[in-house]
């Protein structure tokens, strides 16, 4: 690694940035719905529900009228256990990430993840599909530290790193991630491909936002703001 590099360690996001995993989220949802009788959504509602975690998720799959804690948590069992069974049928990197992947590796560029996802289901599906790349550490939701945009979970990523935030960007594709980024210290930097908009992302506060992984490249190398166009890896 260049040791004049501003950048790093990049902290990734897993769902909508890593990992395209709304068709299996989606599928799995809907299951549960419509076996209880509920209205079902398409895949770009679903995305606007994503990203505070499952209970609010399943809060949010239903009617107002609706909701009660009881319901929720019944939901949520689930919503779990038929998402065990199919999180895999769909789900891989998104066009880019491997690539991307491949050069910060080369980099020495250190790469980690800090998920809104329950931590030991984020390590399983890291082992299962990113394992050619070392991510350390991999953070999950755990009840020892609160979910983002709370950046309690950024701060001790940050310090088992060893790094500033000034030295760690870190890639989201929600208003969540942007936020914790910003509360930490960490650059924020939004991915278009993800589950929110260019707007959304800008509005929570990016500093970048980029349209394909490859795009990263530009930022470390040259710290610049731009208007970003999809890089060839």
């Amino acid at each position: 690694m260049n040791m004049k590099q501003r950048f790093q360690a990049v902290v990734f996001d897993l769902d909508g940035t890593l990992l395209d995993t709304i068709g299996d989220i989606s599928d799995s949802m809907n299951t549960v719905l419509k076996a209880r009788g509920f209205p079902l959504h398409s895949e770009s509602e679903f995305k606007m529900y994503i990203g505070d975690g499952i209970e609010e998720f399943a809060e949010r799959s239903i009617p107002a009228e609706m909701r009660s804690e009881v319901l929720i948590r019944e939901l949520v069992r689930e919503m779990r256990a038929i998402y065990r069974e199919r999180w895999q049928c769909n789900t891989k990197p998104y066009p880019g990430v491997p690539e991307l992947l491949d050069w910060l590796t080369v980099q020495e560029i250190k790469l980690a993840v800090l998920s809104n996802k329950p931590h030991d289901f984020t390590n399983e599906m890291i082992r299962a599909l990113l394992s050619r790349w070392k991510f350390n550490p991999v953070m999950g939701a755990c009840p020892e530290i609160p979910r983002k945009p709370d950046p309690a979970g950024a701060f001790k990523l940050l310090e088992r790193v060893g790094l500033q935030g000034d030295n760690v960007l870190y890639l989201g594709d929600s208003e969540n991630d942007m936020l914790t980024a910003n509360a930490s210290g960490m650059h924020a930097v939004g991915v278009s491909w993800g589950f929110r908009s260019e707007a959304c992302l800008q509005e929570a506060g990016a500093e970048w936002v980029i349209g394909h992984p490859c795009d990263l490249k530009d930022i470390i190398q040259s710290g610049t703001k731009n208007s970003f166009k999809a890089a060839d890896c």
